[in-house]
This record gives C-alpha cells, structure tokens and sequence, in this order.
C-alpha cells in the first residue's frame, strides 16, 4: 500500500404539452413502489435481463420478510448517453453487437448498480431529429441491466429531447428491460418523492433531482420533472430525505446540477450537500458537469459532486476520465423485528473510487479500466483535486483505487 494522499478536502423541461390530458399519466413503473432488484448476472452471464418482481403480499409474513442481509454494496456512474443526433447524423452506439461496458463489468458488480441515464427512450430512432439531441432504444438500454444497472436517473435536462413521446416512453421502456426510473415525470402531485428499491431486504430510498433544464418548465405542464434550480434544492429535497430516513435502511440523493466542464463544484453545492448528510443521508451522488469532480467524505456519508462522464458521444480529452464509486453498507445494530416503519441501522463500511477512462471504438466512447502509472496519475489528481477545503478528505492510493475511512468495521 502506497502512502496515504491528504485531502485537505442532477428533466429537461417538458415541450409545449398544450394544456392538461395533452399527456397520460405515466405508468406503474414510475410511481413509488416498492421494487426487488435481483443482484446481477455474473459477468459471463449476459443473457435477457431479468424484469424487477414485486414482493407478493399474499405471502405469509416471513416469505415476505426473510433475515435481511448483513451487508449490501452500490455501485455508481456518471452520465450514459447511447448515441445523438450531430449535424443531421445519428451516431449511436451499435447494440447488441458492441457492448460498450463489456472492459468495465467487474467494476460494476455489485448488489446494485445505478447511474444517470442522460438520453430518451423510443422505440425507434427517428430519421431526422434536431442538433445535439440524445435518444436510444430499449435493446440499448437493455445492455445496462446485463451489467448491474437496474436503477437509472432519468431526471436531467435531456429527458425532454423528443418531447411528450420521449417522456412518456423513458420510464416505461426501461421497466419493461428490468431496470427502474428514478426521478420520472409525474402527472398528479408533487414530481419531487422517495422511491423506494429494495436490495437484499434492504430498503434503499432515492431521490433524484435536477437542478439544470434546456427549456424553462411551463407552470401549467400537463406533467413535471423535479426540477429546482440550485439553492431551491435543499427547501425541495430536505423534508423527502428526513421523510425516507424514517423508513429506509439506506437515503441516497440523485443530483443533475453544477456547471460543465468545471473541475470544482460550486460553494451553493458543497452547501446543499452537506445539509442533505445531516438531514439524514448516506450518499449524495451527482452529474451534469461531464468532468470527474471531487469525492467528498463527510460526517458520515460520501459526497460524488460530479462522477463525470461514463458512456457518451464524447467530444472533449478532459471528460474521458471516468470510473466507478463503490459504497460498502453494514448494519449499525442488531437485527430486530422486522416492520416497514423499523429498518435496521446502517452505516458505511467501505467506499472505493476505480478509475477509467473512456476510449474510441468506431463512432462512441466506451469506459476501460485503467492500472498502473495511467491509473496512478487519474487517481493522484482526483486526490488532489478532493483534498483541498471545504470538501478536505484524507483517501489512500491503494493500487488501481482510491479508498477511505469508514464508519463502521464490515
């Protein structure tokens, strides 16, 4: 082990839906419901993806209630986008026969992997589209899921690319490959909410949010994304986290904000993020920026301001840097009996940050793992780049990761 490195340490806006009924209200799979997310495929196993199961509630109590598991791990990734539109081109990623998380697989494993799906699903491409416009299609979509990736943020400002189609489409087009949608339009009430995934018995709350919109949101949408811009997050979010840590084993935050292509997150975020640790959450992890930001250790939660870029049409060297944070949770305290309103305690035993880095295969970008001195010099700069106030972190290099404290032993 290397000597240790101090760190001194978020859809779119909805088009012109003329008025109320212009759109349905989105289906089952967009509400909260409690959903059972399967641990992955091994990696040689890439066959259909398995659709969620809900749990039965005509089963006895202890069919529904088995010992919940000691220990779950999460994986997270920054934005994956298949393919846009550019100068009257489609350039999508060629699904089935490329697989563009085939190199990073391992990285993935985990109970659950989640990241920010950053594009519309159609059930087909288009022929003529606008410019630097993001969509994809469920056999895309459905190489996620073979990869861990069963829950997407769908809440960023692409969402609305191809408009009502789009809007309607994402959600449902992604449960029907198995995966869930978190932060989707809502017809009726706040679009704001705790969604409830439950991995290995645990009961994980997420919210997502975002704070970035291509087109103003209109105030007589006939459905809405939970959008607030910057600072008017945390009024937003706050009670919804405070809400979820009453009744979930784990809070993670979802955020689309920030600026692209900035190294640093703005002090409004480092802010919020800290107000949405102590208001009761494990993690907040975010995007939006395209660019690896620093990882934040804070009381007892982690903090990703930007995890970059992941799959992407990429244009630019400095937003090639990628890779997968990896957060380890134990229970704080002995099992008890089990209720919805009683999950067990939880603490974070172990978080890791790989590294990756994005290469060219034919007309797309694709993440590969990196080792050695190129893995060495992405995970030096992070570290740096973390180590400095307000978000000071002491990590430690240990060989082609970075890792640190914990809360609790595993």
């Amino acid at each position: 082990m290397r000597p240790a490195l101090r760190w001194l340490s978020l859809v779119g806006a909805l088009l012109g839906c003329s008025g109320p009924g212009a759109l349905e209200a989105p289906g089952a799979a967009t509400q909260a419901a409690l959903v059972e997310v399967s641990p992955p495929p091994a990696a040689s196993d890439v066959g259909e993806p398995v659709a969620p199961t809900a749990s039965p509630s005509s089963a006895p109590e202890a069919a529904q209630h088995p010992p919940r598991a000691t220990r779950v791990e999460l994986t997270f990734v920054g934005d994956i986008v298949f393919g846009g539109h550019f100068r009257g081109t489609w350039y999508p990623v060629d699904v089935p026969r490329e697989d563009p998380l085939a190199e990073v697989s391992g990285l993935l494993a985990s109970d659950l992997a989640v990241g920010n799906l950053e594009t519309t699903l159609l059930e087909e491409l288009p022929k003529d589209a606008g410019d630097r416009l993001f969509a994809a299609t469920s056999d895309q979509a459905a190489v996620l899921v073979r990869h861990g990736l069963r829950a997407l943020s769908i809440a960023n400002n692409h969402i609305h690319d191809f408009g009502a189609e789009g809007l309607m489409k994402t959600p449902s087009l992604l449960a029907g490959v198995g995966a869930r949608a978190l932060g989707a339009p809502q017809a009726d009430g706040s679009p704001f909410r705790v969604e409830t995934v439950t991995v290995k018995d645990w009961k994980v709350g997420f919210v997502a949010a975002t704070a970035r919109l291509n087109i103003p949101q209109r105030r007589d949408a006939a459905v809405t994304v939970p959008f607030a811009r910057d600072e008017k997050l945390v009024p937003a979010l706050m009670p919804l986290i405070r809400e979820a840590r009453a009744s979930h084993d784990l809070v993670i935050v979802v955020a689309h904000w920030g600026e692209e292509y900035e190294s640093e997150p703005r002090p409004w975020q480092v802010d919020a993020a800290h107000a949405f640790i102590d208001a009761g959450a494990d993690a907040v992890v975010a995007h939006h920026p395209h660019v690896l930001q620093p990882i934040e250790r804070y009381q007892d939660g982690i903090i990703a301001y930007s995890l970059g870029n992941f799959v992407f049409p990429n244009v630019r060297a400095t937003s090639r840097d990628t890779g997968v944070l990896r957060l380890g949770f134990s229970r704080a305290e002995p099992e008890r009996e089990r209720s919805a309103a009683a999950p067990a305690g939880a603490c974070l035993d172990h978080a890791e940050f790989s590294p990756a880095m994005m290469r060219r295969h034919k007309k797309h970008y694709a993440p590969e793992p990196l080792t050695g001195k190129a893995a060495e010099k992405l995970l030096r700069r992070l570290a740096r780049a973390s180590s400095r106030a307000p978000h000071a972190t002491e990590w430690t290099l240990d060989g082609d990761r970075l890792v640190t404290r914990a809360a609790c032993a595993p």
